[in-house]
């Protein structure tokens, strides 16, 4: 795999059906600067952000969020859950602005983004309990955390992204009658 290939697989699949072969026509003519590496990242990412479903894109946030939490956040006062809850939020009212789909399936979406944003902080905790740092694993979870109390802590914020989640949908139900009731005279 060439460079230039690389670089296609920057944008969407939906997009490199369409305008793939006429992009790397592009590149193969063009040498590959920093310039040019540069604008092809970030027209794919735009374009990620236009044509992927938008628990990736929130998942994707929120594991960045997550990996900053778990090298960062023991030491930190922000509350990590925050930004998993506003991120379930988030990809509710995106999914049903976007998609234009029911609650349930936005929360639906919610969850996933949840669980793959969450990965790191999993892993950490994990890791950190096999290795027997009982206070790492606290400094995650809430002081009561144990390896034992960790699939229950797991599955109630799954059920708590999903709660976030379903109310993100029925925010982004509201804002699209509103956008429609605002575009009617």
């Amino acid at each position: 795999m060439t460079w230039r290939n690389l670089l296609l697989r920057a944008y969407p699949r939906a997009w490199r059906g369409e305008y793939g072969e006429e992009l790397a026509g592009i590149l193969a003519r063009k040498r590959l600067s920093v310039s040019v590496v540069a604008d092809v990242l970030g027209n794919g990412a735009r374009q990620r952000l236009y044509l992927d479903e938008p628990w990736k894109i929130c998942g994707a946030g929120l594991f960045a969020w997550t990996c900053l939490w778990v090298f960062v956040g023991p030491r930190a006062s922000y509350p990590w859950n925050v930004g998993v809850l506003a991120a379930a939020m988030g990809t509710g009212a995106r999914t049903v602005l976007r998609r234009n789909c029911g609650e349930w399936e936005a929360s639906a979406a919610s969850v996933k983004a949840v669980l793959a944003g969450v990965l790191p902080a999993v892993l950490a905790v994990v890791w950190r309990a096999l290795a027997h740092d009982h206070y790492s694993v606290q400094a995650l979870w809430p002081p009561r955390t144990s390896l034992n109390f960790f699939p229950w802590a797991v599955a109630a914020g799954l059920v708590e992204s999903a709660l976030f989640g379903l109310a993100g949908a029925m925010l982004g139900r509201f804002a699209a009658g509103f956008r429609e009731g605002v575009r009617e005279p």
